[in-house]
């Protein structure tokens, strides 16, 4: 009898002790109760690295303070943080990530509007890349103020949020354009030089003879699209102020710089600038379609 009894207390005590085991299992599964797993991590900042919708994400710590150049944009002028990232697809397609899936929040709590459309290398118009493949572009913040910024990825399967600090330092101003000094435009850095000719611009002899300065003028696409240098970029004066010709449509043949179509993302060649001699004195040359970026200003003397 006290055998079967010291049985019946050994097996009570066996099913007791699984039914703890199995109810720590079932606590730790649901996330619920102590002793459970730890939950993972949806929240990160620059310097870390996080899977996103099958892309490895790192937004780098070296934020860039910036402005709006485009002279297209509403917001030129504006201040904008850019933080570089790189991104490596995990998937086994081509992949890249949708600007869909996520938003920017800014030090007042509201949405920012999206303006990497006006930047290069913005990370919404980098394009596929392939399995395994990485690349590093930058995602454009419209500045509100200094303090937290927030990006919140989600599809419906994966939420996560990126949040960091920004305290937004002031660009040093770019130097004025010179001869002989590269300065950038458009994306285009353009080198113009102090090795100027003038020519005499005759089509026949029945014509009046015309002198036209040669400037010769080199020109590299430091973006990530086709360029050139179009003759709406450029408005040339003379030494009293007024507006000049642009000689560049009658050597189109020859190397005109305006004619001397698109470079490809990181090509250069050296071309020549034309625009009619009116006495020596200070040009200028102004940059810009609807209003002037960027001026070059030189001294012009017949030897």
């Amino acid at each position: 009898m006290n055998k079967l009894k010291t049985f019946i207390l050994l097996l009570a005590s066996t099913f007791a002790l699984s039914g703890c085991f199995d109810g720590g299992s079932s606590h730790g599964e649901s996330g619920e109760g102590g002793g459970g797993n730890v939950p993972t991590k949806t929240t990160f900042t620059l310097g870390e690295t996080f899977r996103f919708d099958d892309l490895d994400l790192t937004f780098s710590n070296e934020y860039v303070c910036t402005t709006i150049k485009n002279q297209f944009a509403e917001q030129k002028g504006a201040k904008v943080i850019g933080v570089p990232v790189t991104v490596k697809n995990q998937k086994n397609e081509r992949h890249s990530l949708n600007m869909f899936f996520y938003d920017q929040y800014g030090t007042k709590g509201t949405r920012l509007d999206r303006i990497g459309s006006y930047f290069d290398d913005d990370i919404d118009y980098a394009g596929d890349i392939l399995p395994g493949s990485s690349y590093t572009k930058s995602m454009y913040f419209l500045y509100d103020g200094n303090g937290e910024y927030k990006v919140f990825f989600e599809t419906s399967k994966q939420k996560i949020t990126l949040a960091f600090n920004v305290t937004y330092v002031e660009p040093a101003p770019e130097p004025e354009p010179e001869l002989d000094k590269a300065f950038t435009y458009e994306n285009m850095e353009l080198t113009f030089s102090s090795d100027y000719s003038i020519i005499v611009y005759q089509p026949s002899q029945y014509s009046n003879k015309r002198e036209v300065v040669k400037m010769p003028v080199k020109v590299k696409n430091n973006g990530t699209k086709a360029n050139h240098l179009d003759y709406l970029d450029m408005n040339t004066f003379g030494p009293n102020g007024v507006e000049i010709s642009d000689m560049n449509s009658y050597y189109y043949d020859q190397d005109a710089v305006e004619f001397a179509g698109d470079l490809q993302p990181g090509a250069s060649y050296t071309k020549s600038m034309y625009f009619e001699y009116v006495g020596d004195g200070a040009y200028q040359i102004d940059f810009g379609t609807f209003e002037v970026e960027k001026s070059l200003k030189f001294l012009i003397k017949k030897a």
